[in-house]
């Protein structure tokens, strides 16, 4: 597996979705595309180009080196770490994916088509299942969620700020107080007990 593991680039990403853009165009033409629901149908671009993107820059492969173990880590952690979708978007997944896996076998794209389609329909329902758990979702979209929970619109520039500030107030972060170091006395100052002696003669001896 390591041989075929990419390094993220810019350029790598940008034709990683030139291609999944025109097999995307092709696949909507197909036959097994129209056998998708309709909603399933309005989710899929979205899914491809997200699914695409995350197993790259994430999982370090691109789609002719697509492996089950990478497709089932990337559709039940990563896509929900990172992807503020609603539920119709996760319910879609997987039959859009399966659709999807069996097209590119046929153009001999992936090698693996029926494995990878068996590994993704065994985890149907824990795609579903983990995208509504909040322990799978990452800082920012746990941000995003509970905005929307709370009625904010998170594209709104002024709602965002205040519920970003009232997110950061209901975390009761501790106020820390600087630092400030004691004042350095000097060998030959008065001493600090008064005495009258210097401090060389007086209490340095002491401490």
């Amino acid at each position: 597996m390591e041989e075929d593991y990419y390094e993220y680039s810019d350029k790598l990403a940008d034709e990683l979705r030139e291609r999944l853009d025109e097999l995307y165009d092709k696949f909507e033409k197909e036959e097994s595309f129209k056998m998708l629901s309709e909603v399933q149908q309005e989710e899929a671009s979205f899914i491809i180009q997200s699914f695409g993107d995350y197993m790259f820059s994430y999982h370090g492969e691109l789609e002719k080196d697509w492996s089950p173990e990478e497709v089932v880590s990337c559709c039940t952690e990563t896509l929900q770490r990172k992807v503020s979708a609603e539920e119709e978007y996760y319910a879609s997944i997987v039959p859009v994916l399966d659709r999807f896996f069996e097209f590119l076998g046929k153009l001999n794209i992936l090698s693996n088509p029926k494995e990878l389609r068996d590994c993704l329909k065994s985890v149907e329902k824990q795609v579903v299942e983990n995208a509504k758990d909040p322990a799978y979702w990452g800082m920012a979209k746990s941000m995003f969620m509970g905005a929307q929970a709370q009625g904010y619109d998170i594209f709104d520039d002024e709602e965002r700020e205040e519920y970003i500030e009232k997110y950061n107030q209901s975390l009761d972060i501790p106020k820390i107080e600087p630092y400030i170091a004691p004042e350095k006395i000097g060998r030959n100052d008065p001493c600090i007990c008064g005495s009258g002696k210097k401090y060389k003669k007086c209490c340095m001896n002491k401490e």
